[in-house]
């Protein structure tokens, strides 16, 4: 790590900090009481949003599939237990009446199972146009992070959730993270490039910031 990054995280707006070996106490303390301000303000984004019900994976509950609400309907038939999408639903099939857990893993892998499908041509489309390859791709649940670039492997991990939001989200986050590999932090000359790639970018990182950082 070379620079010094503040992250405020829902849903408490707890503040974590990482820093490089030889920054020193009082630059990790100066950095935090200049974004003091910046701080309070994310804490309370996070304090005034509404409490979030915890999905019971039932029938008629409502899950996200690229920003469409689908309701889920759970099917008991013979075969392998699995989700698939329907027209109008999710339909799970639920062969040995699945515990609850047993249904979220069974969307789980659904939902990545729907990413690997978009993941080939959106890399190939957007390293092209950002002249940068990442050496790996890979995804998995992130609570507080839409993506992250480890920018001397040249590897990239996306999260999971993005599924659940409109394809222009997930190729957001994805440029956002080649963009790491000409800067590694966020300053003006990575939101000069991050606009020069995809001009709509804002947009998207508004539809995510609702619920975490990108």
């Amino acid at each position: 790590m070379k620079y010094i990054r503040l992250k405020v995280s829902p849903p408490n707006g707890t503040v974590s900090v990482s820093a490089p070996h030889a920054a020193t106490n009082r630059e990790i303390e100066a950095m935090v009481q200049e974004r003091l301000s910046w701080i309070h303000k994310q804490q309370a984004y996070f304090r005034a949003q509404p409490e979030i019900p915890i999905a019971q994976f039932t029938q008629g509950e409502q899950h996200l599939l690229w920003g469409q609400k689908l309701p889920l309907e759970l099917v008991t038939a013979r075969g392998r237990s699995r989700v698939f999408k329907s027209s109008s639903s999710l339909m799970l099939i639920n062969s040995h009446n699945k515990s609850q857990e047993q249904r979220a893993d069974l969307l789980d892998t659904f939902y990545r199972q729907q990413l690997q499908q978009q993941l080939p041509a959106l890399i190939k489309k957007w390293q092209v146009h950002t002249q940068r390859e990442a050496l790996f791709w890979g995804i998995k649940k992130m609570k507080t992070r839409w993506g992250s670039c480890n920018t001397v492997n040249s590897r990239i991990w996306l999260n999971l959730e993005l599924v659940k939001y409109p394809v222009g989200c997930l190729e957001y986050v994805m440029v956002h993270e080649l963009t790491h590999l000409y800067e590694g932090s966020h300053n003006q000359r990575f939101y000069d490039l991050l606009e020069s790639f995809m001009p709509s970018w804002q947009q998207w990182e508004h539809i995510l910031k609702t619920d975490g950082e990108d």
